[in-house]
């Protein structure tokens, strides 16, 4: 092709759909001009738009922008990941609090078992001897009153 005058090469597949990487077995340094692979769709939306513009059609093969995507993928990285992160240890977390909180509690026979005591009046709670006795003195509490009795 570069002998023919050929300034590029595309390189289709008309029959099978997908991406085959070009290369050659041999010595390809006196290889000067570009060439690209295309589709199945691609190849035939060109063979439609040269058979259309009556076999003149001009392509312009651009590179990418190399710095955009991948400076917009290392902060995706850089600040999402940590988010991430975080939202799955959180969330671990949660589900083994719930989980210790499960097993703390007692099994309902187990509780039910326990003793069950009931206090009555006649018996003070505290000092476990006959209710405890308060003085009849009503007199409001002053300086002089001790904090036990008042």
């Amino acid at each position: 092709m570069q002998e023919s005058g050929a300034i590029a090469v595309v390189v289709g597949d008309r029959h099978f759909n997908g991406w085959v990487t070009m290369y050659a077995p041999g010595d390809t340094s006196n290889i000067h001009i570009p060439s690209v692979f295309v589709a199945q769709y691609q190849y035939r939306s060109l063979l439609n738009l040269l058979a259309y513009k009556n076999n003149s059609l001009l392509i312009e093969i651009a590179g990418d922008d190399l710095l955009a995507w991948p400076l917009l993928d290392m902060l995706l990285i850089v600040v999402l990941s940590p988010a991430v992160m975080m939202f799955f240890i959180y969330l671990t977390w949660q589900l083994r609090q719930r989980q210790h909180k499960q097993n703390d509690m007692a099994p309902s026979q187990f509780v039910a078992k326990l003793p069950t005591y009931i206090f009555r009046r006649e018996k003070c709670p505290i000092c476990k001897f006959d209710t405890c006795q308060k003085p009849n003195d009503k007199s409001r509490p002053n300086e002089r009153t001790p904090l036990l009795s008042a």
